[in-house]
């Protein structure tokens, strides 16, 4: 989340232009998406993953914004994920099982727990 957070501290207006973008192609993703075969997403997230370097900032910027809009597009700070657990659950599973490069993989680890989505968060929100 460093790249996003630079953006946004030096108050580059693109930020929000890659987050409107990924929340639009993760709305159609998820549109397509079989939630019952997490294998399916995996073998698309590892397609989608160049879509989102080339329309949302680059390569760093671009793995942030897939990432953190995939994981969090069903989060809300009054109720977590809610009736929506299982759901990012499943994103996260198909993010751990794409061959997205590490860098996504490491990021959709530590943004899973830092959200509670899987055990090891030092936050517990």
């Amino acid at each position: 989340m460093y790249f996003t957070n630079e953006m946004l501290i030096s108050g580059d207006a693109n930020v929000l232009r890659h987050y409107q973008s990924a929340r639009q192609r993760w709305n159609v993703i998820l549109q397509e998406t079989d939630y019952s075969n997490p294998s399916q997403l995996s073998q698309r997230l590892t397609n989608e993953q160049l879509w989102f370097e080339r329309y949302c900032g680059g390569r760093g910027v671009g793995q942030e914004v897939m990432v953190i809009t995939g994981l969090t597009i069903f989060y809300n700070t009054q109720s977590g994920y809610g009736e929506h657990y299982q759901h990012a659950f499943f994103i996260y599973q198909s993010f751990m099982q794409s061959y997205c490069s590490i860098e996504v993989k490491n990021m959709a680890q530590k943004l899973a727990q830092d959200y509670a989505l899987v055990q090891g968060s030092s936050h517990g929100y």
